[in-house]
């Protein structure tokens, strides 16, 4: 399974604002574009991260194990990135990675 950054901040961006559209415009994306990455996210986990509770998204069990690790996976992206800022080099930022040696 390959995770996409622009899923784990979908998910975060939902998880943090509690609203597919809002998450959405803070990120400037479209409202099913964030549904989809989070869709995307909880089929390569296997398991739904989040839940519709009236106009509110709430997150399962599953999402409130899984939050924490994608803010931490995020923030490792973030310097990496700086790494690249560092030798002035930006081709190297981290979009996409495999999340074990088997995918890589």
């Amino acid at each position: 399974m390959h995770l996409d950054l622009r899923m784990l901040r979908a998910f975060v961006a939902v998880e943090q604002i509690g609203s597919f559209t809002d998450a959405a415009r803070v990120l400037r994306f479209s409202t099913p574009a964030v549904s989809a990455q989070v869709q995307a996210l909880e089929k390569g986990c296997g398991v739904r991260l989040v839940r519709r509770e009236g106009a509110r998204i709430v997150l399962t069990d599953a999402g409130r194990r899984a939050a924490p690790v994608a803010r931490l996976m995020l923030a490792a992206a973030r310097e990496l990135e700086r790494l690249g800022d560092d030798v002035g080099d930006r081709s190297s930022c981290v979009k996409t990675f495999p999340t074990n040696a088997e995918d890589g």
